[in-house]
């Protein structure tokens, strides 16, 4: 019996953490909660605000959350944000009028008007006096104020006195400027001047750093990082150089040995820096340089009858037995001319590319290192006359006519008449050896 599990209870599905997980039978499916949108497995956050899917009330103000939004009434407006109704700040006194004007509500703001016998805009409103007319006494250096049927005579700012007679402050010297702490004060009559110190830059009495660094109004060398401070600047030669910032020269890593270059590569100087090269017979990105079999790879220049060996960083040529010279160039050697060859003394050495043959001579036997003398006279090999005795000799063999004969040894003429017998005995051995002669 199989019982249906409900996946959402027990947690074990791929619904998104914004995201609610429905059972189904067999199943579940995931639906996105509202203020987000997606497959379920993937929800993302639906920006209220710029769909316009929100309630937020014309007068306000809807700002998008996780999930949802949030509204907020305008300036001029209160309510939750949904609802906004029109704030009358005349009559809660939230406005800038002036006492001797009329405050005039409307839809999320307030007008100003000055009452009969002012003049302004609402929310400066001056009566119409003296002051205005000239008819006062006040110091040139002081300002009349009407009065209603009157007027008042106060020293300006920067002057000191009754209104009547009034006598220049020295703001400088009191300390009442309103100088920035990076700025120098210069008293003025009435008044004072304040300029920034060098290195800030402002009106004086606000005054900010001026960053030489930014502006390039600065003495650092172009090989040095400039460094901004306050009201000043710092140089710092960059990295591969030396000197106080403003003169930087290079440093040679390669001469003071700063460097990572491999022990078998090659270190070149540049300009704040350097380069490693693999030395020749060697391969890598110059911090690491692993040696390059050229017998191997082929590129090497030894002779084709020389014998390649690698050695780190480079290779070695040795010529092939039976040849000479570096390597590079060999040349075959004639062994039998320089009698470097195991050719019997009763044999003839023979010449080959690399190497000799070795071949026995005439009246000898054997492989050419070893030859044995032939007993042509055993092995009946020779030619001498029937009447003549043959005698081996080293490589070949000696005809001697017997007693009674003369000749050479391969002829030979009796010295007496022969008999019947004898004579044939002559003939034959004569035709014995006729026959050895032709084989």
């Amino acid at each position: 019996m199989c019982s249906e599990t409900d996946e959402c209870s027990a947690g074990n599905h791929t619904c998104g953490k914004n995201a609610k997980c429905n059972n189904t039978i067999g199943s579940y499916h995931c639906m996105c909660n509202p203020g987000f949108s997606g497959d379920g497995r993937e929800c993302t956050d639906i920006d209220e605000c710029v769909t316009g899917d929100h309630t937020c009330d014309k007068n306000a103000k809807c700002n998008n959350i996780i999930g949802s939004y949030h509204c907020t009434c305008n300036p001029g407006f209160s309510g939750d944000g949904r609802n906004c109704t029109d704030i009358d700040e005349c009559a809660t006194g939230d406005h800038t009028c002036d006492k001797n004007a009329k405050c005039n509500n409307t839809i999320g703001s307030y007008h100003c008007t000055c009452n009969p016998g002012f003049s302004g805009d609402g929310r400066n409103c001056t009566d119409i006096d003296e002051c205005v007319t000239g008819d006062h006494t006040c110091d040139k250096n002081a300002k009349c104020n009407n009065t209603i049927g009157s007027y008042h005579c106060m020293c300006n700012p920067g002057f000191s006195g009754d209104g009547r007679e009034c006598t220049d402050i020295d703001e400088c010297v009191t300390g009442d400027h309103t100088c920035d702490k990076n700025a120098r004060c210069n008293n003025t009559i009435g008044s004072y001047h304040c300029t920034c110190n060098p290195g800030f830059s402002g009106d004086g009495r606000n005054c900010t750093d001026i960053d030489e660094c930014a502006t390039g109004d600065h003495t650092c060398d172009k090989n040095a990082k400039c460094n901004n401070t306050i009201g000043s600047y710092h140089c710092m030669c960059n990295p591969g150089f030396s000197g106080d910032g403003r003169n930087c020269t290079d440093i040679d890593e390669c001469v003071t040995g700063d460097h990572t270059c491999d022990k078998n590569a090659k270190c070149n100087n540049t300009i704040g820096s350097y380069h490693c090269m693999c030395n020749p017979g060697f391969s890598g990105d110059g911090r690491e340089c692993t040696d390059t079999d050229e017998c191997v790879t082929g590129d090497h220049t030894c002779d084709k009858n020389a014998r390649c060996g690698n050695t780190i960083g480079s290779y070695h040529c040795t010529c092939n037995p039976g040849f000479s010279g570096n390597g590079r160039e060999c040349t075959d050697i004639d062994e039998c001319v320089t009698g470097d060859h195991t050719c019997d003394k009763n044999a003839k050495c023979r010449n080959n590319i690399g190497s000799y043959d070795c071949m026995c001579m005439s009246g000898f036997y054997g492989n050419g290192a070893r030859c044995r003398d032939i007993d042509e006279c055993q092995e009946e090999k020779h030619h001498c006359s029937p009447h003549a005795t043959c005698d081996n000799t080293l490589g070949s063999f000696k005809c001697s006519c017997k007693d009674g004969f003369r000749g050479n040894g391969v002829t030979c003429n009796g010295g007496r008449t022969l008999s019947a017998p004898h004579l044939m005995m002559f003939v034959l051995g004569a035709i014995v050896t006729l026959r050895a002669w032709s084989i």
